[in-house]
């Protein structure tokens, strides 16, 4: 396998297919390598990786809603019941029923299933930063770019799924429509800027008075278009944000 350190910035425009299946064999072997740790110690409990993702998830997003969970890591709720339903057993996982929506599940980590977490996070946090300190400083943000730049576009369906996704995933851009479920998009960009979060945002709504568009970008969106819209309307105003 050629030595990638000898590749230019220019060059890198300009890859062969064959410098890109090395890539992509790279990537294959470079996950074995990363769930190799975690599989080892998910094997001690007879857990697969979709324990992990949901343990994963949880943590990160105590609280979260089965659904929110369902919209991460796109699966089944058949699916998702059966790893739940092993962990809640196991005693890992706490399931609450929603104060204010009592059809609501909120899924919290018990302590041994922090417990559990940690061991796991330790094991590929230790061969990340192993990897990241051998590759240098350079390779941090070019691998974490590079990894988003494959990321498909995400959706949620409430602020409380946008949490989860923020929490995990550092966006180039956010859209939100004002008039979304729960927590309305004008009150939930005021708190992503109280958090200190500057991603661009773009409010969509139905609402087009001047006074409505002043509270929109007055909580710190950066651009406000009112429906109905033409798609290209939409694309022009997101290129002119991320221009």
């Amino acid at each position: 396998m050629s030595n990638s350190s000898n590749i230019t910035g220019e060059s890198l425009l300009y890859l062969t297919d064959n410098q890109l299946r090395q890539g992509i064999e790279a990537m294959f072997f470079a996950y074995r390598g990363f769930t190799a740790d975690p599989d080892r110690i998910l094997e001690e409990y007879g857990y697969g990786r979709a324990h992990h993702r949901a343990i994963h998830f949880i943590n990160g997003s105590p609280g979260t809603t089965v659904n929110n969970l369902l919209n991460i890591l796109g699966v089944t709720k058949q699916s998702l019941n059966r790893v739940l339903r092993t962990l809640v057993d196991d005693t890992l996982v706490e399931v609450k029923i929603g104060v204010q929506d009592k059809r609501e599940r909120h899924l919290y980590l018990t302590s041994q299933g922090h417990q559990l977490q940690e061991r796991l996070s330790a094991a590929q946090s230790n061969r990340m930063r192993k990897a990241f300190k051998n590759a240098g400083p350079n390779a941090v943000s070019g691998f974490k770019t590079v990894l988003e730049a494959m990321m498909l576009v995400s959706t949620a369906e409430d602020a409380e799924q946008a949490r989860t996704l923020l929490s995990a995933i550092e966006f180039d851009l956010i859209i939100l429509d004002v008039m979304m479920p729960g927590q309305d998009g004008i009150s939930f960009t005021a708190e992503l800027r109280t958090l200190q979060n500057n991603t661009p945002i773009l409010l969509l709504t139905a609402r087009g008075e001047t006074e409505d568009r002043i509270k929109g970008l007055e909580a710190g969106a950066d651009d406000y278009l009112p429906k109905p819209f033409e798609p290209k309307e939409l694309l022009l105003r997101i290129n002119a944000i991320l221009r």
